[in-house]
Order: structure tokens, then sequence, then C-alpha cells
């Protein structure tokens, strides 16, 4: 990701804090990104907010953040709102709202894998992190997923993340890498929404969450066929029909073009969240297992057929995408595996 060379990203001055917010806001907007202005904490304490140090300023801050340049650029900061925030329209950002700090960190290990490594905000009493990306294409609405271990959210159009500033429990929002303004918009890597959609799939099962129920733009899905993929790595952990579920999940992923490190990690996490008490004699033999299976797969499958662009072993019906299974041993074939239906799985996804 390349960086933003400009005299603005001097460290903040304590003798001029309001300067120094302008300064960082107007470098913001120079890298491509549409900066807002938020009511610090304290100001929200006093007004009553519910989100203390998240309210952006203005009844209609959306509209002045799409203003060129936006109304936090060309309005002077005040000392109630120098929290400084970031309009999400064309963006992908990876809000992780976990706090068990093993779930967290392989979410956004998932992330990584998928998509790169992205600035990544944080802060230091918290595992909650937050990724950027932006969209490949449009300016796509949020996504969300809800756990038991908490949601993971996608943000998108009409919406703001605080950037830089205060934090309700008093600590201060940093960045791991380069932050905006430091780094430029078109340098981020850009997510498309299939790709978004398998990502939360992954997730779901690691948050402890049922698969998506809405395709991008919020349109509910069809009747699912087959196991969704929290049901295949439980089958996968257990043993359950252990090599069906292993080719369906890497059928699954290969047709998205996840890569492959990011397929095992969603799997490995799978095993992993089993309590160590309730790990049973063959746990680590079956997550060894499943690790060769996928690599193998990828391997084996990913060359691409001359006659329909799918990979070997793929193929597409009126019910969906399916693979079929390399013969066992004695020569028997196995049937073929569902891995996702006719909606999901456009020619154009794999």
């Amino acid at each position: 990701m390349a960086p933003v060379h400009s005299a603005a990203t001097e460290a903040p001055s304590p003798d001029d804090p309001l300067r120094s917010v302008a300064s960082q806001r107007a470098e913001i907007w120079h890298a491509g990104f549409r900066p807002v202005a938020v009511y610090t904490v304290a100001a929200g304490q006093r007004l009553g907010h519910d989100t203390p140090g998240k309210r952006p300023f203005g009844h209609d801050w959306p509209t002045a953040a799409r203003r060129n340049p936006p109304a936090a650029v060309t309005d002077p900061p005040q000392p109630e709102t120098t929290n400084t925030g970031i309009l999400c329209d064309g963006l992908r950002c990876i809000d992780i709202d976990i706090d068990d700090p093993m779930v967290a960190s392989r979410c956004v290990e998932i992330a990584r894998k998928m998509f790169g490594e992205a600035p990544t905000r944080y802060r230091n009493n918290s595992p909650r992190r937050l990724l950027l990306y932006r969209a490949a294409v449009g300016e796509p609405p949020k996504r969300v997923v809800v756990g038991t271990f908490g949601k993971v959210e996608v943000l998108g159009r009409g919406q703001q993340f605080v950037a830089f500033g205060d934090h309700e429990s008093g600590a201060e929002l940093q960045w791991e890498g380069d932050a905006p303004g430091t780094v430029s918009r078109d340098s981020i890597p850009a997510i498309e929404e299939n790709q978004i959609t398998g990502f939360l799939e992954a997730v779901s099962a690691i948050i402890g969450s049922e698969s998506p129920s809405q395709k991008p733009g919020g349109k509910k899905s069809g009747k699912k066929r087959g196991a969704d993929l929290s049901e295949l790595l439980r089958r996968i952990v257990t043993g359950e029909d252990f090599h069906n579920s292993t080719n369906s999940v890497a059928g699954y992923f290969a047709a998205r073009l996840v890569p492959v490190e990011a397929a095992v990690a969603v799997v490995h996490a799978a095993f992993d969240a089993v309590p160590e008490s309730q790990q049973d004699p063959r746990w680590q033999e079956r997550r060894d297992d499943a690790e060769r299976c996928i690599r193998d797969i990828y391997r084996r499958e990913t060359e691409k057929c001359a006659g329909d662009g799918l990979p070997r072993g793929f193929s597409l019906n009126d019910d969906g995408l399916w693979y079929q299974p390399p013969p066992r041993r004695g020569g028997t074939e196995p049937a073929p595996v569902w891995v996702c239906g006719p909606t999901a799985c456009h020619r154009r996804d794999v």
C-alpha cells in the first residue's frame, strides 16, 4: 500500500490540537477518503449519547461528508467534535466486534489470508479490530453476522467508523501499519461481494452463528439445499462423514477462488474451537488429514477445464454447483457432493 507524503502527516501538536485535527482531516481527504466530524466521548456523555465517542456531528452528516471537499475539511473543528470518522461509501470495512481474543484473532487471520494485508484499527485494551478494505465495484451496503461470541460487520454505504480519537473505555484508537491519510484509498485491497459472502460464511462457523441469510444488497436468499458451512465443519471435526464433508468444504472455497491458506485457516479454527477436554484421541489426526485433503484438492482441481472454465471435478446444473470426488480404493465412485445453490454459483464467481 502506497503511503501519502505530505507535511500534514506530522504528529498532533499538544499546543494546538484543533489545528492538528484540521490538518489530519485534510490529509485524509487528499488520500481519497471522506472524513467525518465526530463528538468526543466527554461531549457524548454530556449530551446523553448511547455510544459516546461515536456519534457524527450534524443531523445530515452523510450529505455533509459527500461534499467536495467534505464539511469536516472546510469547517474548522470544534472542541467537542475532535474525534474523526471516515465515511464508508465504496469501502468494505470489516469490523470484528468480538471480545474473545482467540476468536477475534481467527477472524482477523481469515480476513487477511482471503483479502490481503490491510490498515487495521485497534485499541490496547481490546481484541476488537477493524480492517480497512474497499469495494471492487460500486458502493455496497452493510452486511453482518451475529453469533454467540459477538458479531462481524462489513460496513458500507451510509455508515462511518471512528478512525482517530478517544474510545469510551479511555483508550486511544490506533492503527497497525499505515493509517488512512498516510496510505491512499486507491492502494488498499479491493474486495468483490462474492468474496465477502465466502468470508462471512467462514466466520459464521467460528463465532457461533448461522450462515448469512442475505445476499449482497439485502435480498433474501432462496431455500437452502444441503448442509451449510457450519454443519460441514462440524462433521469434519467430529469425524462424521469426514471425507465427503472435507471435499465439499474444499469445493466451496475453491469455487469462490478463496486462497488455500484461508480455507485451511477456517478448518483449523473449527478444530481449535473444540475445548481440550472434549478432544477425542483422533482429534489431531483428523485436523492434519483435513488440511492435507484440502491442499490436495486445491492442487489437483484448480487446473481449469477448457470447456466451461470450472475446476476439474466440478459441474453446474439447475440445482447449483457439484463436486465429484475421485474414486475410492477398489474403484468405487462416491456420490457427487452439492457445494452451493445456483444463485450463489454463477460462472463469473468460479
